[in-house]
Order: structure tokens, then C-alpha cells, then sequence
């Protein structure tokens, strides 16, 4: 599968990282998981970062990727999504596009130091548990 789902930090930060080639069946998959993830935390929101630089190939019907995506979209505990990689212009057209549709708070970043701070302002209490970023 081109993704991978992990607890960036457990209960609260989830990290989506996707890669390949991804279809329309594994976006659905991909969001049935998202939803699994969700419900195991007891945190009022649960914000998602999404690493999108190493996607190959993805579904471009807006309608279809709406529908695969509604589950874990309309859930109530989805916090703040967060796009890094947005690349070329119709990826971002796309994937801000999805998001307007879908009516989620999201941004677009481009470095880990950035989503720490964006989700340092969105909780503080985040802070401390964030994992330590490489030195550069």
C-alpha cells in the first residue's frame, strides 16, 4: 500500500506519509484507517500531518476523491490537516481544492520546523511532547 499511518504523537499528531502510486481504492482504505485512528483517541481533536512529496500518481476526480475521503473528513475529533510536499501547481490545485470542498481546516507547509510551530499554536501543550526535530 502507498501509505503509511502512524501516531506522531500518540493520541493527538497523526503522520500520514503516502508514496507511489495511489488510487482511488486506497485513498478509501487510507481513510477507513484514518477513521480506526481517530476513535482510538480521546483528545477533543486529533490534527493530521500528511507527507505528500513522494506520491507518484493519484486519483484527479475531485467528486470520487471527495467521497473516498468523507469518513475520516466529517469525523468530529479531526483537528487541523496539514499538507507538506504540495509540489507542483495542480497537486496544490487539487488538494486545496478537496479540502475547500470538504470544509476542513488546513495549510500548506513546507519543513517539520514549520508543522512544529503550526501545531505548537494550534495546542501549546503540544510543545513538550513533540518529537525532537534532527539538527540541521
Amino acid at each position: 500500500m502507498p501509505f503509511q499511518l502512524s501516531w506522531y504523537v500518540p493520541e493527538k499528531v497523526i503522520q500520514q506519509d503516502l508514496y507511489g502510486d495511489l488510487t482511488i481504492e486506497e485513498v478509501e482504505q487510507l481513510s477507513l484507517a484514518l477513521v480506526v485512528m481517530l476513535n482510538e483517541s480521546h483528545a477533543p481533536l486529533v490534527h493530521v500531518f500528511s507527507d505528500i512529496s513522494r506520491i507518484n500518481s493519484y486519483p484527479k476526480n475531485l467528486a470520487a476523491l471527495q467521497r473516498a475521503t468523507r469518513p475520516h473528513m466529517s469525523h468530529p475529533r479531526l483537528g487541523w490537516g496539514i499538507i507538506l510536499g504540495l509540489g507542483s501547481p495542480v497537486t496544490r490545485f487539487i488538494a486545496n481544492t478537496l479540502m475547500q470542498m470538504s470544509r476542513t481546516r488546513t495549510r500548506s507547509l513546507t519543513t517539520m520546523a514549520e508543522v512544529h510551530a503550526f501545531l505548537i499554536e494550534q495546542d501549546e501543550n503540544l510543545g513538550a511532547l513533540l518529537p525532537q526535530l534532527p539538527a540541521r
